[in-house]
């Protein structure tokens, strides 16, 4: 089966997604095992490859196994592995590779008053993503600037805060003698698509 994904703004994100898919039975609910096959689709104007990846959602048991899923193109990837669920013990790791953050930006409210630029390169780990869900997530921008200026390199922590539902983002920016030039402090609202940034330059 092909699903297509199509969009007409001026930025063009396109493509066919080849997948096949297995439905049985778990304690007499639908058990989805579904094989993404080798594919090739447009984000943001760069071609990406997806390799071959299996997913198994289990209603019954309200979980997603997500099984070595790879995006990538010639220099930038984008890894998950592992099992969405309202169970602590359960979690996925996401890493990022050399992806750029403005690339990221773009899909968010941010992008209209900021630009970032940089590579980052980091993972995260998010337990009981269903339920009272857990981030820690560790990430490196090079060479990071804002708005055309640049900055060092960027290191930062992130957390999850279930009150305000919010990422936190803890981090510092160093130059090339490892001389700390500035503390950032941010929020993000993935809900609401908002980022909120404080930068103390020393």
């Amino acid at each position: 089966k092909n699903n297509q994904i199509r969009n007409t703004n001026s930025v063009q994100n396109s493509g066919n997604i080849n997948i096949s898919s297995l439905i049985s039975k778990f304690q007499g609910k639908p058990k989805y095992d579904i094989q993404i096959k080798p594919t090739e689709i447009i984000l943001n104007d760069s071609a990406w490859s997806i390799s071959p990846t299996n997913i198994v959602y289990t209603q019954a048991a309200q979980t997603v196994d997500i099984q070595n899923l790879l995006i990538n193109t010639d220099y930038q990837a984008i890894q998950a592995h592992g099992k969405i669920s309202k169970s602590k013990s359960d979690s996925i790791k996401v890493q990022l590779n050399n992806i750029d953050i403005n690339y990221l930006l773009t899909y968010t409210d941010a992008s209209k008053v900021i630009s970032i630029q940089g590579p980052v390169t980091g993972s995260a780990t998010l337990y009981s993503v269903l339920s009272d869900m857990m981030l820690n997530a560790k990430a490196k921008i090079s060479n990071a600037g804002i708005n055309g200026v640049y900055l060092g390199d960027a290191i930062a922590e992130a957390k999850w805060d279930r009150m305000n539902k919010s990422i936190l983002i803890n981090g510092t920016v160093v130059d090339s003698t490892n001389h700390k030039v500035a503390d950032v402090l941010g929020k993000v609202f993935p809900a609401d698509k908002l980022w909120i940034l404080d930068i103390d330059c020393d």
